[in-house]
């Protein structure tokens, strides 16, 4: 079983000259239970020649008790975890009983045997698997007892090892020196911790208004229950879709509920108090995968060496991160799995065995799990296995095997409730993907809708700093490229390749929905931006004549890319066009007013007065309320004095047709008057992004106007 290129000797039967041990510096004595693996690593560090010597005959005695054994196989474990050594075998044994726990909870989800079924023709065949692959070097029928017995006892002991040592290497790491390495990484970490707590609050349920600006906050929400009520996300009012991530998240809040924190039960809409804790601590979630991106991504800066500083601070400070980050959505934490991704990606490139191929498939297929729009990454996982190992090398049946753990972690994670009968993702596909883009006729743009987005739309979500610079990347690397000899490129620069390869892929996956592969879709772009503009500085800045004006221009590109960023987090920082309008209207117009709305009022960024008492009423919530309310449009036989729109400039100028445009014509033509206008405050943003823009990023979650009309 043992591979020669590979094999690492232990003390029980190795040979080495004095001179090697004094380069590694002996067996370190402070990893008392494995010093001789430790040691051997160190003898791979520095390349030293190892021969393994197939025919050497060594007596060595094993351990003739289960209490033995099991001391034996917990030091080697909690001795490999306090070195922080970490084989693929406990890995997998970690799988393999995650995964039975999992399987157990899908029974009790969906009342089902089948996936208990599941579980114990697992169990069966992992026992006789356990005889099996030893059974040939004892040839004894007591075997067949004490070989499963003592499976069993070497999993339960390995990972408790593992366990305690990770305990005592958390507990014992020297976390101040670590921090003093990476200033640059905890400063950044620090400064967008510290912009969205600051603004956490906005926009989350409270006294004011009894549901999130951003209602897709409150499907998300409906989704985490939808998924441990029903099985299934996919139902009525809940954010359609895989299932992973509402998973994690129900799970994410199980300690804040024991702990009587949060109740999700008591959602009720007057119970202002709980609405507004759960969401909160729903965005430190969102936070939480936020600050594992960064750190992720920041590992594979030093990993493929490249600019670590600029990477990190232009992939932290961009627009549509800051604002996604402030949101309970599946956004950033689908980001957190797509840089984990590439990450394992990277390490196969380094080390390309069947190994780390099949390691890189978990990660890969989680991240399809959360949702589906991350499908791109089952053509970059293939592409990798191709791209990064040698013809030679190739074994086909790793490539399957590899493809069937990617897409097994979609269906499971992803899918259990399409797999029990509870859920259909097919619509959530058809919806997103086939019918939506149908929608783009109705739209004005003037410009072809791909020219929209990368000439006007994403430099103002991802911020013109970073695209400029970005440009500049590309410019030098199609030089880099095409420059000299085709086949060296090739091998010199396979890992920027791969990156550009991974973003086209990605690029190529959203433009069928056009116009609407705007905002929050488009997010998945930035890693893959961030790590070729970091790439592309670690060699101009190589080149000393380029130097002082590629730093100039950096830094230029930078202080743009700042201001951009904080004039988005500004219009978080100031009171929002719904509380605004809300105080104009109780100061301004008399109680017992009747006041027109459009359908559906949840959806229409209301004053919050206004959503407040309307939906009070629709939950017969007993309170006295100022206004009474009327869903009106054009066809209503008769309209109230007061009406309030939102978004209807905009409408009118982006929509060929619609029902609000229909209203407010019927409200110009009966002589209604634009009393006041609320709007969110574009002081700093108005610079760079008008007012289409703003409405159709739908990355802050106000309107672009709230019109209240009133007829004398």
């Amino acid at each position: 079983k043992v591979d020669a290129k590979n094999f690492l000797p232990a003390s029980r039967s190795m040979a080495f000259r004095k001179s090697i041990w004094e380069k590694i510096g002996g067996f370190p004595e402070e990893y008392s239970h494995n010093e001789d693996y430790v040691f051997a690593r160190g003898l791979k560090k520095i390349s030293a020649k190892i021969t393994f010597a197939k025919d050497a005959i060594v007596y060595w005695t094993p351990r003739n008790s289960f209490k033995e054994a099991f001391i034996m196989f917990f030091r080697f474990a909690f001795g490999d975890t306090e070195s922080r050594v970490l084989r693929t075998s406990v890995l997998l044994l970690f799988a393999r009983y995650i995964l039975g726990l999992y399987f157990i909870f899908l029974s009790l989800l969906y009342k089902s045997f089948l996936s208990i079924s599941i579980l114990l023709a697992a169990f069966i065949i992992y026992i006789l698997w356990s005889i099996k692959k030893n059974y040939r070097y004892v040839k004894d029928k007591q075997a067949i007892k004490i070989l499963p017995l003592l499976q069993l006892t070497a999993d339960v002991s390995v990972l408790s090892g593992s366990i305690l040592g990770l305990l005592k290497v958390i507990t014992r790491f020297n976390y101040l020196n670590y921090l003093k390495q990476n200033k640059f990484l905890f400063f950044v970490v620090g400064v967008y911790v510290f912009i969205l707590l600051s603004v956490i609050h906005w926009g989350v349920p409270n006294q004011d208004h009894p549901f999130p600006y951003h209602m897709d906050e409150w499907h998300q929400l409906h989704a985490v229950a939808a998924t441990f009520q029903n099985g299934t996300p996919n139902t009525a009012g809940s954010a359609n879709g895989t299932m992973f991530h509402f998973l994690m998240s129900g799970f994410y809040l199980i300690p804040f509920m024991l702990f009587r924190l949060v109740d999700p039960f008591q959602l009720t809409i007057d119970n202002y108090f709980m609405r507004e804790r759960i969401f909160e601590i729903l965005r430190l979630n969102t936070l939480l995968y936020g600050v594992l991106s960064v750190f992720v991504l920041y590992k594979i800066s030093k990993f493929i060496n490249i600019s670590k500083k600029l990477t990190v601070a232009l992939f932290t400070f961009t627009p549509i991160w800051l604002i996604l980050s402030g949101y309970f959505k599946y956004d950033i934490a689908l980001m957190f799995w797509i840089v984990l991704s590439v990450f394992f990606f990277l390490r196969f490139s380094k080390e390309p065995n069947n190994r780390n191929y099949i390691l890189a498939a978990i990660p890969a297929g989680l991240t399809v799990a959360v949702k589906i729009s991350a499908i791109p990454l089952f053509i970059v996982y293939i592409f990798s296995y191709f791209w990064f190992t040698k013809a030679k090398n190739r074994t086909y049946r790793f490539l399957l095997l590899g493809i069937g753990v990617f897409l097994g972690c979609i269906f499971i994670f992803g899918m259990p409730d399409t797999l029990f009968g509870k859920g259909n993702i097919y619509d959530y596909v058809h919806t997103n993907v086939i019918t939506g883009p149908k929608d783009i006729s109705n739209l004005q743009l003037n410009v072809h809708p791909f020219i929209y987005l990368f000439f006007y739309h994403y430099p103002k979500i991802f911020g013109h700093g970073l695209l400029l610079i970005f440009i500049i990347s590309v410019i030098f690397w199609i030089y880099r490229f095409f420059k000299g000899s085709t086949k060296k490129n090739l091998d010199l620069y396979k890992i920027e390749l791969f990156l550009f390869f991974s973003l086209v892929i990605f690029v190529i996956s959203i433009l069928p929905l056009q116009i609407y592969a705007a905002g929050n879709r488009s997010l998945v772009l930035l890693p893959f931006l961030t790590l070729i503009i970091g790439g592309a500085l670690r060699e101009i800045l190589n080149i000393h004549r380029f130097n002082l004006w590629i730093k100039g221009l950096i830094i230029l590109m930078i202080i743009i890319q700042l201001y951009e960023s904080f004039a988005w987090i500004y219009i978080k920082r100031v009171k929002s066009p719904q509380e605004e309008a809300s105080a104009w209207i109780v100061k301004n117009i008399p109680r017992n007013k009747t006041i027109g709305i459009e359908n559906i009022p949840i959806y229409q960024y209301l004053p919050n007065i206004i959503e407040k008492e309307f939906y009070f009423n629709q939950y017969d919530v007993k309170q006295k309320n100022m206004y009474f309310y009327q869903v009106v449009n054009d066809k209503s036989s008769k309209l109230p004095s007061i009406i309030v729109v939102t978004n209807g400039d905009i409408e009118n100028e982006l929509l060929k047709q619609s029902l609000k445009k229909n209203l407010i014509k019927r409200i110009e033509n009966e002589g209604f008057q634009k009393i006041t206008t609320f709007s969110p405050d574009f002081y700093y943003i108005k610079l760079f992004v008008n007012e289409a823009d703003y409405y159709l990023s739908g990355l802050a979650a106000s309107p672009s106007t709230i019109t209240i009309y009133r007829k004398y």
